[in-house]
């Protein structure tokens, strides 16, 4: 492939990549975009300090294609910042946040500029399908299980914009932004979320055209996230907190995509049960303060519940609903505790 034309052509858009210690991964990812990258693309890649072979799987690819762009920070400042720094150093009139362990899938790149180029809109949202961390079983070819494209051009819309993609955008990588709108942005007010662009997107409404591409152009390895440890602070703290800040919105509508509280999301604080990550610290630092409630007295119930029999339970739950990707978690987390209990044992 011959990136010399892609130098002199206008940048219509900027693939940005935030990064850290993803050198098992990071290359498979940009192999699926050089793939398939056209005239007026970029990669911007910026690594948070990695201590692995990330910066050496990036550089070989950019002294085979100029148009890789790779920054490495000192030190890592967080997803947020990092994300957002990758788009301060993006020159493209558009930029696609993408993760760094995930694929693109075919004709993704000519399928997101033929929208750029007919519909001036302000942000576009690709649908994503999940598959296990090798990328060979399918899980789920849509996340969000739309038929065809759909478009939202009208203010009177935004609370079903609302409602139908912010689940979707807690991942990232789905999301292309104007750069224009991005910089308008109050980002600073996120950083530390995890999820400095859903807080971009809403905390006002977006008062030019949006569109959401219902075919798949990402494929996601699930079960493969750095924060997995973090999960009940990122899920039953973080995220509510974010979605409840959104003042444009209705309660009916954050209502819809999450709990406002902690002890009202049950269902997770079982799963995380399950997983060994509600414990006593996490009752007592966000739930205990709260006033006294059912929701509270059933979140206590839950925490004497061993996390083995827990376990159990939510993995036949999963099996039940065909849920593969939750059995996988759930079956790791089980490997853990029998571990633990044979080395208690002996």
């Amino acid at each position: 492939m011959d990136s010399t034309n892609l130098d002199k052509s206008e940048v219509i858009l900027s693939i940005c990549i935030a990064t850290c210690n993803r050198g098992k991964f990071i290359g498979a990812t940009i192999e699926s975009i050089v793939a398939q990258i056209s005239e007026g693309v970029e990669i911007i890649v910026v690594d948070g300090a990695s201590t692995d072979n990330t910066k050496s799987v990036v550089l070989n690819y950019q002294e085979k294609f100029s148009y890789i762009k790779y920054y490495q920070l000192h030190e890592k400042g967080g997803v947020d910042r990092d994300y957002c720094r990758a788009v301060e150093l993006a020159t493209g009139m558009y930029c696609w946040l993408f993760t760094d362990d995930d694929i693109l899938n075919c004709n993704a790149i000519a399928t997101v500029m033929t929208a750029i180029r007919d519909g001036e809109y302000a942000l576009l949202i690709a649908n994503a399908s999940s598959y296990s961390r090798d990328l060979d079983i399918c899980y789920r070819n849509k996340f969000v299980n739309f038929s065809s494209n759909k478009e939202y051009s009208e203010i009177i819309e935004q609370e079903q914009f609302f409602i139908d993609m912010a689940n979707i955008l807690s991942f990232i990588g789905c999301v292309i932004i104007k750069k224009d709108l991005w910089d308008k942005r109050n980002k600073e007010l996120y950083f530390g979320t995890e999820f400095i662009h859903v807080g971009v997107i809403f905390q006002e409404y977006i008062t030019e055209k949006i569109l959401f591409i219902s075919e798949p152009l990402i494929s996601i390895r699930m079960n493969n996230s750095q924060w997995s440890n973090r999960a009940f602070k990122i899920w039953i703290i973080k995220w509510p907190q974010l979605i409840w800040s959104f003042r444009s919105y209705s309660d009916i509508s954050k209502r819809k995509i999450c709990p406002r509280h902690p002890e009202q999301n049950l269902w997770k604080l079982l799963l995380y049960r399950a997983m060994g990550y509600y414990s006593q610290s996490e009752y007592k630092n966000h739930i205990q303060p709260s006033n006294p409630n059912i929701s509270k007295f059933m979140a206590r119930l839950i925490l004497t519940l061993p996390c083995s029999l827990v376990n159990l339970f939510m993995i036949a739950y999963a099996s039940f609903r065909h849920r593969p990707w939750m059995v996988e978690e759930l079956l790791q987390h089980r490997r853990q505790f029998n571990k633990s209990a044979k080395l208690a044992g002996s």
